[in-house]
């Protein structure tokens, strides 16, 4: 049976039971990781067929880096998923998983965004590779990544945080 509080009770911000951005973060990560790895097979529809897409891609210098990130991605969606149980369980290697995440999803996000901004013709002296509207998407999602990987590492590095997962997760009394 749960518990609820009184009404008027006030929760005390600095109790480390239940942090709610920790779990936030474990529940957006939960979305995200799994949207990752079901997106995966897509990625590599770049590298298939028969049309001046495939071909100048291929051709293009940044060819090798889009086919790393792309691997990169799909291994970051699936850390995630894992960081965030762990998170969502308030356990101490979910905390360490989703920095590490974090860390390498803002070192893929700014070298993935440089590049593909590169591909686009927006930086640089390079012919654009690709126009349109699933272009920008694709670096829209590149954006919201770095987004989430900033918060995960803020909320992930907060004192209460870090005293939430020191405590384990939390035993509910009847």
């Amino acid at each position: 049976m749960t518990a609820y509080p009184h009404l008027t009770h006030v929760p005390n911000p600095d109790d480390a039971g239940r942090p709610g951005m920790v779990r936030a973060i474990g529940a957006v990560g939960l979305v995200l990781g799994s949207l990752g790895v079901l997106a995966a097979p897509f990625l590599a529809m770049k590298l298939v067929g028969t049309g001046n897409g495939v071909g100048q891609f291929l051709r293009s210098p940044q060819a090798a880096w889009m086919i790393a990130s792309t691997v990169a991605s799909c291994a970051l969606s699936v850390l995630l998923i894992i960081a965030a149980t762990g998170c969502l369980q308030l356990r101490r290697w979910g905390r360490r998983l989703m920095i590490l995440y974090s860390i390498g999803a803002l070192v893929l996000g700014i070298g993935g965004g440089y590049f593909y901004l590169r591909w686009l013709g927006i930086l640089g002296n390079t012919p654009a590779g690709q126009r349109g509207v699933a272009a920008w998407l694709q670096l829209t999602g590149w954006i919201f990544s770095l987004i989430f990987a900033i918060w995960a590492l803020y909320g992930m590095t907060r004192p209460h945080a870090r005293e939430a997962f020191e405590s384990g997760p939390p035993i509910d009394e009847a």
